[in-house]
């Protein structure tokens, strides 16, 4: 929904920071229900997912601000494969993180098994559910009207 993405540009403005948004090789599919399934697919998968690029970059950093979305109570593959193939050993990770229902999850134990050597900061975490909130607003109220269109 583009939470993660508005807080990182936040971030971003603020200090001047450089970004970089992790996104697979192959898009995942822009409908909501196969988008669920595909994430369930990779999430139990021990198999990296292919990025679209990597951060040649990271080297230079002394921290990273790593934001992410919680899809089904962990962090999505595309984190998780970031993480393996990007070595934040001795950087100070700090973690934001947006989620609708579920809280963070087991989301910061598996960022710190994929990178065992960084320090890491208390991570920022906000529930993101207005859309969902709104929608079932508008959804109350279009049933309560029943109009004609």
């Amino acid at each position: 929904s583009g939470n993660t993405r508005v807080l990182a540009g936040a971030l971003a403005r603020r200090d001047g920071a450089d970004t970089f948004e992790v996104l697979p090789r192959e898009p995942w599919p822009q409908d909501y229900d196969e988008t669920v399934e595909w994430s369930s697919r990779w999430r139990r998968s021990e198999t990296d997912l292919a990025l679209a690029e990597n951060l040649a970059s990271i080297g230079r950093h002394q921290s990273v601000f790593l934001g992410f979305p919680i899809w089904g109570t962990d962090l999505p593959a595309v984190i998780r494969s970031f993480l393996r193939t990007h070595d934040l050993s001795g950087k100070t990770v700090v973690p934001f993180i947006t989620y609708g229902s579920t809280g963070i999850g087991s989301s910061m134990q598996t960022v710190r098994r994929f990178a065992p050597n960084a320090r890491f900061v208390p991570e920022f975490a906000l529930r993101c559910d207005q859309e969902r909130s709104t929608l079932d607003s508008l959804r109350d109220f279009l049933e309560s009207v029943r109009t004609p269109l």
